[in-house]
């Protein structure tokens, strides 16, 4: 079954191995990213350049709903709570 995936931070070099797979396996891929890294992600990528720390660009995004939020530059427990508080009953995982 095909799940509806948001990637924060999907250029880094664990990050984009990740949405490589998860794009190959058939899952709906969204990446935020700043977009300083050029990086050739699979067409199907849809590609969100914005901050991950900016309140209205996370709130967009959890307004599109999705399966499951990974972030990949949450780097402390500030980024985590942030991230709960944006996507909490807008994200199944």
């Amino acid at each position: 079954m095909p799940l509806n995936l948001l990637f924060i931070g999907g250029t880094g070099n664990i990050s984009t191995a990740c949405v490589r797979l998860a794009a190959e396996e058939g899952h709906a891929v969204t990446v935020l990213t700043r977009g300083t890294r050029d990086v050739d992600l699979p067409a199907s990528v849809v590609q969100v350049k914005g901050d991950a720390a900016d309140p209205g660009t996370l709130g967009a995004l959890a307004a599109r709903g999705f399966d499951v939020v990974v972030d990949f530059v949450a780097f402390d427990s500030h980024d985590v709570h942030r991230d709960v508080e944006a996507f909490r009953g807008h994200v199944g995982q």
